[in-house]
């Protein structure tokens, strides 16, 4: 079983990938430009997949690749053109393929309607881009019976011509049929249709006689039978017409023999073992500090004692840096799964919009990005659906109609900073509030409107502004629940918007959730650690620079800090008036989002790695606190969320000197 789901595992990767390739494509429809290098790569990828599908004994999934693999060989060739039509249905049987695979072991291709569908959806669609691709060469469009008349000439293996005449003057219907370019045609082949049936150019001016003709002949042979130019059309025509019975009752083309060996380095482990290694580095960690820190060991240590334990230390770093970069994996796999989720919902909605992407080769830890998929994607559709007007808005509003989806990742300190964006029509404040005091979460008689009141009611649980329940929106799963699932990977929701011009959330998620740098402080009866990306400075500070100007703040060249203690800022030491002293006191500078503040502490115990653990169930929730860890000796630490502590700061601007 562990063989096949590695099997599976690996189908997936190419899945994916043949996914990627398909969104692509259909960017590449949209600007116009269809690289065929791109379509051999697409042709390549989906060989690959049948292959892979082929050794697992998967027959049903092989004949549905092969059907896309048909359609992409007859693309690369020329034959049919690319349309939104073919990516559509392609789109719709990767999803029946991953559908499959997420099944655990292949059933019986027969019992699978929906794969039969799916076969016919690419089969019907590729013959209408081939019919298209051979029409558009004609310049006029063909009545049934024409049609009928072609699909029976193909289905004989003739060859389809196109010729011109050009005619002087007018002619009726019967002079025209008795032109004698019909006369030589009749010699050689059959005509299947003639545009116009009659011509009606004043003499003097030429007009353009077309006649669609199917012949055995070669081009070379009818040049001398039919003396005006011709042109050879190309439609499907063997295998490529072949029905959907005839695909399913046929042998598999693809071998079942094992794919041969492409010298693969990489090796697949099962994601519990790296948790269970991860864990054991962070032992491993605790147990080198404590080491490191110990009160039985001599303050001054011998010089071999002292050179193993930094040597200790320097290899633990390595296996934690190592173990870390195992689980970090770039963000495109999400960010994928986000465009296709763009170009769905779009095309539910019937509206026109543009996509982009930027910072997917962003790394983050693995767990991370697999919590991250629900709450992007409902910021995704949110865009779609509530942030891009409709094509009419727009044009009143003096907007281009194609309207502008952004997902951008970029680090920034110890997190990854990930938006979405759109340039529709941001928040109406009055009409958030409104549908608020309609669904009871605000007051009646409210009418403050400012924009942090407005961010509190967007984020409370139950708001909506769908008037209908649609299968996009309107069930009251809100932002709120995007703000809870964010919060549990210590991270944080921002939003900001400009009324008519757009709307920005962004999620600030920390780059790994196990193992930080961090400055162990002391502050009253209690440890804290501070992320070290977030600490600027440190200083013991003069009581001189103290300043009670509103509130207290401490002067730092030329600048006066909100300055406050750690444990009372917290909520874990009594805000009971204190000495204003600042002996003994070490200020730690904070700095995030281009704020600064000031803390006050006991102790600087020194920096060190701290192994994440979550705050016990006992505590509830702890504002300003992302968690504790277990330190050397045995005690607990509590770590600072410096993002909650610098709001409940600004909050709370006096001071904890009053």
């Amino acid at each position: 079983m562990s063989d096949y789901s590695d099997e599976v595992s690996a189908d997936l990767e190419l899945l994916d990938s043949l996914e990627r390739k398909f969104l692509d494509l259909d960017r590449a429809l949209d600007s116009g430009g269809v690289d065929r290098d791109a379509i051999h790569s697409l042709f390549r990828n989906a060989h690959n997949l049948k292959s892979a599908a082929a050794t697992r004994c998967d027959e049903g999934a092989a004949r549905l690749v092969h059907c896309i693999e048909t359609s992409l060989d007859a693309m690369r060739s020329a034959r049919i053109e690319p349309t939104r039509e073919l990516v559509d249905t392609f789109l719709a049987g990767t999803d029946r393929l991953r559908e499959r695979l997420a099944g655990g072991s292949p059933t019986d291709e027969c019992d699978d309607i929906e794969l039969i569908e799916a076969v016919g959806a690419i089969e019907k669609a590729s013959e209408r881009a081939a019919t298209d691709a051979g029409v558009a060469c004609l310049g006029f469009a063909l009545s049934s019976e024409e049609e009928s008349a072609l699909e029976r000439e193909l289905a004989l293996g003739a060859r389809v011509y196109l010729t011109e005449k050009l005619l002087d003057g007018a002619l009726g219907a019967k002079e025209v049929a008795t032109l004698p370019i019909f006369d030589a045609i009749g010699g050689c082949g059959r005509v299947i249709a003639v545009r116009p049936e009659r011509c009606e150019a004043p003499r003097g001016r030429e007009s353009a006689l077309r006649i669609l003709f199917a012949s055995e002949l070669t081009p070379d042979d009818l040049f001398f039978m039919v003396f005006d130019p011709i042109r050879e059309l190309k439609f499907p025509r063997g295998d490529e017409r072949k029905g959907i019975g005839e695909i399913l009752v046929s042998k598999p083309s693809a071998k079942t023999g094992r794919c041969e060996d492409r010298g693969r380095r990489d090796l697949r482990v099962d994601t519990e073992k790296l948790d269970k290694l991860f864990a054991l580095v962070g032992e491993l960690i605790t147990a080198e500090s404590f080491l490191a820190h110990c009160p039985d060991l001599p303050a001054k240590r011998p010089t071999r004692l002292g050179k193993a334990l930094d040597s200790l230390g320097k290899i633990t770093r390595e296996i934690e840096e190592t173990t870390m970069s195992i689980r970090m994996v770039p963000l495109e796999s999400l960010f994928d799964r986000m465009e296709r989720l763009a170009r769905d919902t779009s095309r539910k909605l019937g509206k026109d919009i543009e996509f982009v992407v930027s910072g997917a080769d962003k790394e983050m830890d693995k767990n991370a990005i697999e919590q991250l998929a629900d709450p992007l994607s409902h910021l995704v559709r949110n865009a779609v659906d509530h942030g891009i007007e409709g094509a009419r808005a727009r044009q009143e509003a003096g907007k281009r109609e194609r309207g502008r989806v952004e997902l951008r990742a970029e680090y920034e300190g110890s997190d990854v900073l990930i938006s979405v964006s759109d340039d529709g029509s941001g928040l109406d404040g009055r009409a958030v509030l409104r549908t608020a005091q309609e669904k009871g979460l605000a007051k009646a008689g409210e009418e403050s409107v400012d924009d942090e009141r407005i961010r509190e009611l967007v984020f409370t649980p139950g708001f909506s502004t769908s008037k209908e329940i649609t299968e996009v929106s309107g069930r009251g799963v809100g932002l709120d629940v995007v703000k809870r699932n964010v919060e549990k990977l210590r991270g944080r929701i921002e939003l900001d918007w400009k009324q008519g011009e757009g709307a920005t959330f962004s999620l600030r998620i920390p780059l790994t959730m196990a193992i930080i740098d961090a400055m162990v402080l002391r502050s009253g009866r209690y440890g804290f650690a501070i992320p070290m990306v977030e600490i600027r400075e440190f200083f013991r500070p003069e009581a001189s620079q103290l300043v009670r100007a509103g509130g207290a703040r401490l002067a730092l060249r030329g600048e006066f800090l909100p300055l406050f203690r750690l444990e009372d800022l917290l909520g874990h030491g009594p805000r009971s008036e204190a000495s204003p002293s600042l002996g003994g006191k070490v200020a730690v500078v904070l700095e995030r989002d281009g704020r600064r503040i000031c803390l006050a502490v006991d102790q600087v115990v020194g920096a060190q790695q701290v192994v994440v653990k979550p705050l016990p169930l006992l505590m509830g929730v702890a504002e300003g606190l992302s968690g504790c860890c277990v330190m050397g000796d045995g005690s607990v630490i509590f770590i600072v969320d410096t993002g909650q502590a610098m709001a409940m700061a600004v909050e709370d601007a006096n001071g904890s000197w009053n």
